[in-house]
């Protein structure tokens, strides 16, 4: 979401090593928030600039529109839930947005669920005490769902069956910070593909954090990588994949940077995709794996919050990369 940075503070990026391919491109206007991988191998799509989600064919570009909330402006993070029978079931979170500061509206955020094909929507509750819903994870028993407060630093957890709600985590490390002139602390979430940790990137601290699973009591925090490591970057949403050897790396948006990183199993920071000045992966603000661990999704603003070189904006993109097996160190 808002990243309140001047142009003059982007950083020349290196332009990288990975290769884009442009699946399918929006509308100007079209702000991708989040993405989820349906068991098929298409993908649901969030939109942050209307109340949608669509399901599209990265093989075809192909899109449809397959779910709307109701009385709200837009959709932040989905995750799918596990241990729903035959049925695809989908955790979504849906608030007001105000377009023209790219701030969410606290107060009006709350969880709905996704029912996939029937397209049935419905509330599972309110959480008038968030900021915002945005990235999400389902843990592993199918039962609840974590998801980030960029607002007010925090990670609630939802029970979806008892239709309640709290705080999960509330660490220094996920507050955003006084010291940059953007105010946004937790945004990514995401579940490590072994179960084993809850990852998190703090968009103002520019850091990348986990917790481990199951947690007791209160939360023990692991930094992964730290500000100094992203040379003056700022986080967004992130995808995992786990390595043979049980490591796990990370591929981070940077939204209004541009640009696409890579921290190694060994937490090694590197620039693999896009540039400050460039429309590869413009206001790109998600990522995630496909199942065959290779082929890398993006989603994009198109430079919605900050146009790129200062005036340019373009249509919200998905785009796909070919990512090698394993790191290169």
């Amino acid at each position: 979401m808002r990243f309140l940075v001047s142009l003059s503070l982007a950083l020349s990026l290196a332009c990288a090593a990975l290769t884009p391919r442009v699946v399918k491109q929006f509308p100007v206007g079209t702000w991708l928030e989040n993405l989820a991988i349906r068991p098929s191998g298409d993908i649901l799509l969030t939109l942050i600039s209307a109340p949608e989600i669509h399901s599209l064919s990265p093989v075809t570009g192909h899109s449809s529109l397959v779910g709307t909330a109701p009385g709200v402006q837009g959709i932040g993070g989905i995750t799918q839930l596990s241990s729903w029978g035959g049925e695809e079931v989908y955790a979504f979170g849906a608030g007001n947005v105000s377009l023209e500061t790219a701030r969410p509206i606290p107060g009006t955020w709350s969880l709905f669920l996704l029912h996939l094909p029937s397209q049935k929507v419905e509330k599972v509750v309110d959480v008038p005490l968030a900021g915002m819903i945005n990235g999400l994870a389902a843990l592993p028993h199918g039962r609840s769902v974590l998801f980030a407060d960029p607002e007010n630093g925090a990670i609630y957890i939802v029970d979806i069956h008892a239709r309640t709600y709290g705080v999960w985590a509330d660490d220094d490390d996920l507050k955003m910070s006084d010291d940059v002139p953007f105010k946004l602390g937790v945004n990514g979430l995401r579940l490590s593909p072994d179960g084993r940790w809850v990852y998190f990137t703090n968009t103002a601290r520019a850091l990348l954090g986990r917790f481990p699973l199951p947690s007791y009591g209160v939360p023990k925090l692991d930094i992964v990588a730290a500000a100094a490591d992203f040379d003056g970057l700022h986080l967004d949403d992130f995808a995992l994949r786990e390595h043979h050897d049980g490591g796990i790396e990370a591929y981070i948006t940077t939204n209004p940077f541009n640009t696409l990183v890579h921290v190694s199993t060994r937490g090694n920071v590197t620039d693999v995709a896009g540039g400050s000045g460039e429309l590869t992966v413009a206001g790109c603000t998600a990522a995630l794996f496909a199942r065959d661990g290779r082929t890398l999704y993006v989603v994009t603003n198109g430079g919605l919050e900050i146009p790129v070189n200062g005036t340019i904006v373009e249509g919200g993109k998905f785009v796909a990369f070919t990512v090698p097996k394993t790191d290169s160190e």
